[in-house]
């Protein structure tokens, strides 16, 4: 939760109850979605930020996305 000033909001609560290989699972695919040639940019972004509704509360917004990646 790095970008976060507080982290202790629930659905931050939530992602880090997730055990690591979930989310690392979730972002993986997203980062391979985000780098699909065969889409535009804005296609794969919109794509890749699909993948991660897996996650708590990832189903609208954009910001919870840049909160996430994957090592």
């Amino acid at each position: 939760m790095w970008k976060r000033l507080k982290a202790d909001t629930p659905w931050a609560a939530k992602l880090m109850a997730l055990a690591d290989t979930e989310v690392r699972r979730a972002t993986a695919a997203a980062t391979t979605t985000a780098r699909d040639t065969t889409l535009s940019r804005s296609s794969a972004a919109q794509a890749s930020r699909a993948v991660l509704a897996s996650l708590p509360d990832f189903r609208t917004g954009t910001a919870p996305a840049s909160a996430v990646y994957d090592r």
